[in-house]
């Protein structure tokens, strides 16, 4: 029965990309920008640092089908400084602090849909 949440959640990820928004993605290391699908998302880390203080960490997400992250016929992953304009504003891609990667983590267990950690700039 676990094939059931990843069906449902392949499908709610389907419909996120048709009702998604275009969104300008800027490959840093290239500098090739391109139009994707994305659907806009936010994750939120709350910690306590080591005097006691909480603290709260809110980034920006686009959900993203992978087959959007291509480019010149090659698949592009976030890194590092790559940006996103989204309605007249620019994020840009940095690791979640709940995360050792480069900005971005799948969506799901098909790797079909990556969430691309951002930081309005």
């Amino acid at each position: 029965m676990t094939l059931l949440p990843d069906l449902i959640k392949a499908m709610l990820l389907g419909s996120e990309a048709v009702l998604g928004s275009r969104v300008t993605y800027t490959d840093l290391s290239t500098g090739s920008s391109w139009r994707i699908q994305a659907t806009l998302g936010r994750s939120v880390r709350e910690d306590t640092d080591y005097a006691g203080n909480s603290l709260e960490e809110t980034t920006v997400d686009f959900i993203v089908r992978l087959s959007e992250m291509r480019y010149n016929g090659t698949t592009i992953f976030p890194g590092r400084g790559d940006t996103i304009t989204y309605n007249g504003t620019t994020y840009t891609v940095l690791p979640d602090g709940t995360e050792q990667t480069a900005g971005w983590g799948w969506t799901d267990n098909s790797r079909s849909s990556i969430r691309i950690h951002t930081k309005e700039i």
